[in-house]
């Protein structure tokens, strides 16, 4: 259910608004375009994306244009920013009225809630940047009846820097109607001092003849060209000095800020300011830089909050995408205590979903791993044998001849799960890779005849062989049942009594009390209590890092 005060903004409306920015062209054949290429436009109540919508398909249309608008929004209902970041908006911010990001805005247009339209476009003059415009509608009676201070600070602010214009009850026929008589605020910020501008001595750098043979006879006009390339070279060496100290200053407030090692701040500088072409501003290339280096932030974060050991491989590429939609969100306590609770809240589904995937990958190779159970009703459902084949999880290099895992997702997401099932901390575990690189390090290179090809996990015994096969052999008779009944349940196939009993077993103690069961379950071992992947260490320092 979306806000009460969510109304998307019509089409109509919207070319109103943009009105001021359409030209018309004459070449290659008479069009208008929007011209707002290279601009960085945001809507801080985004909703569904309506006005932004709108904008990007219309700049679509400029073939001719180069320098693509970017596209920032904030949005506070959660439904609604995963379809924004869907759209792939550079979502910086939920709520508009706490936004403190530093990212430079040319067009702020917005579509304000009606109950509060003079707040927050008197917070849209104060985040636009300087010579930009602020396109905002409002309720007509804000404008009209002007008995509060924050509506007064509006009326002064439209009357110095800018118009208004009643439009009436234009919301009758939009998506989600309203009878709210509308008006459109136009504002123009004043042009200031640039922070990017500056001022240089223009010693050496005057008009003179140029050097050359015709000067040859004139000693003093040689002496005055020569003179002057000198005080230049000067400046020049001054400026290069000023730059060695910016690159120390850049390399020392971005340490602990980019995720690898091995990549330094100045570096990611380099990356924007090579890719800043001649027509891009300042401030253009102060946002890229600035986005660039909240990328690294939130890239570090992941790290160093390990998010990335409660997601499995399946999950992680979907994960990808968050993250680098994430990267635009300003980084305070707030979105990275968001961020985690979103991550927990999430582990259990999850790691569920997860057992029944690991499940699917044991038998999808050989139907030796499948033991059907007499029965149940159909043969289209088995559990998995406790010993499991797996085609090319390892291979053999034949030029160095040694060994390599070749499946490291896929091997980790089973460790996942077995510490799901037990409650084991996953960073604690000695997984299934690790103890085949060991086993690879110690055999070396491996020669013809036989060679040593076993090893042991946490869970497993593992025996490898050359063409690629790997033997999964589950160390517990009771961590081998319990996979199995946790995949077969989250596929429903297990018969409604094993399922009830099952069911009854790893149920939240906070759930509701079952139905009585008509007939008795049968007995079943013990489950953990416990179903984690991080032991109480861990899970604290990731509070306190969320804090």
């Amino acid at each position: 259910m979306f806000h009460p005060e969510f109304f998307p903004t019509p089409a109509a409306v919207i070319e109103k608004m943009l009105e001021p920015y359409f030209e018309q062209r004459e070449r290659p054949f008479p069009h208008q375009v929007l011209n707002l290429s290279g601009r960085t436009i945001f809507d801080p109540g985004a909703g569904s994306g309506a006005l932004l919508e709108f904008v990007e398909k219309r700049l679509n249309k400029n073939y001719y244009d180069r320098g693509q608008a970017k596209l920032y929004c904030c949005e506070v209902d959660p439904d609604l920013k995963a379809t924004l970041q869907g759209k792939n908006y550079r979502l910086v911010g939920e709520d508009f009225l706490t936004y403190e990001g530093d990212t430079i805005f040319d067009l702020i247009l917005m579509n304000p809630p009606f109950s509060c339209a003079d707040k927050h476009i008197l917070k849209a003059w104060q985040v636009v940047g300087a010579g930009g415009d602020v396109v905002a509608l409002c309720n007509s009676e804000t404008l009209r009846n002007p008995y509060t201070k924050t509506r007064q600070q509006l009326a002064r602010l439209i009357e110095q820097y800018g118009q208004s214009e009643e439009l009436g009850q234009v919301f009758l026929q939009a998506e989600r109607p309203t009878d709210v008589e509308v008006s459109l605020i136009r504002l123009k910020k004043p042009k200031q001092e640039s922070p990017f501008a500056f001022e240089w001595e223009s010693k050496g750098r005057e008009k003179h003849a140029e050097l050359g043979e015709h000067l040859y006879q004139d000693q003093v006009a040689t002496r005055d060209v020569i003179g002057n390339m000198m005080v230049q070279f000067d400046q020049l060496k001054e400026q290069f000095v000023a730059l060695l100290k910016a690159i120390d200053g850049i390399n020392f407030y971005g340490k602990g800020l980019v995720k690898s090692e091995y990549r330094s701040a100045w570096e990611v500088a380099q990356e924007v300011v090579g890719k800043r072409t001649s027509r891009g501003s300042y401030a253009s290339c102060y946002n890229e830089f600035t986005e660039a280096m909240r990328q690294e932030i939130w890239g570090a974060i992941f790290d160093k909050l390990h998010i990335k050991k409660y997601l499995t491989q399946k999950v992680q590429e979907n994960f990808t995408a968050f993250a680098r939609a994430q990267g635009y969100m300003e980084v305070t306590h707030e979105s990275v205590w968001s961020l985690m609770s979103m991550v927990m809240a999430n582990t259990g589904t999850i790691m569920k979903e997860a057992v029944t995937d690991v499940f699917d990958e044991f038998t999808a190779y050989y139907k030796e791993n499948r033991a059907y159970q007499e029965g149940w009703k159909t043969n289209s459902r088995w559990k998995v044998n406790r010993r499991i084949i797996l085609p090319y999880w390892v291979q053999l290099c034949k030029h160095m001849d040694t060994f390599s895992v070749s499946r490291h997702g896929q091997l980790s997401d089973v460790d996942k799960v077995m510490c799901y099932l037990t409650g084991r901390d996953y960073e604690q575990c000695y997984t299934i890779a690790q103890a085949l690189e060991t086993r690879f390090r110690n055999l070396g290179r491996v020669r013809k005849g036989s060679f040593y090809n076993e090893c042991q996990s946490e869970f497993f015994n593992i025996r490898f062989f050359k063409k690629g096969t790997l033997h999964l052999e589950f160390r517990s008779e009771f961590l081998w049942q319990e996979f199995n009944l946790a995949a077969c349940a989250g596929k429903q196939w297990l018969p409604e009594p094993e399922m009830r009993a099952y069911e009854q077993r790893t149920r939240s103690p906070f759930a509701p009390e079952p139905e009585p069961a008509a007939t008795p379950a049968p007995e079943l071992a013990p489950a953990p209590v416990v179903r984690r992947l991080a032991g109480p260490g861990t899970q604290l320092s990731l509070l306190d890092l969320a804090a």
